[in-house]
């Protein structure tokens, strides 16, 4: 029966380790997002270990891809907002 509109996954214990273990190595606010492109990537597929263990890697890899993208566009909003306040007229007050 579908949960949430995806069927749910059957992994042995050794396949459900290896996705946690993967899971604990990522800061906490990240792991959910690691775990939805798990169940993603493994959804509609046989499920074997080395297919458990590409989806893994892949999930990982685009968390911490995603991750570091938008750490360089908060970096760079950060840089634009210093160099406003920099170079903007200081403010007069009558």
């Amino acid at each position: 029966m579908p949960i949430n509109g995806h069927a749910p996954l059957a992994l042995t214990s050794a396949q459900l380790a290896e996705i946690m273990m993967r899971a604990k190595t990522l800061r906490r606010y990240l792991r959910g997002r690691y775990l939805e492109i798990v169940a993603a990537e493994l959804s509609g597929k046989e499920i074997g270990d080395g297919t458990v263990s590409r989806a893994t890697i892949s999930a990982f890899n685009r968390v911490q891809t995603e991750q570091a993208y938008a750490q360089r566009i908060r970096s760079a909003h950060h840089r634009r907002l210093a160099m406003e306040d920099y170079c903007s007229p200081p403010m007069r007050l009558h």
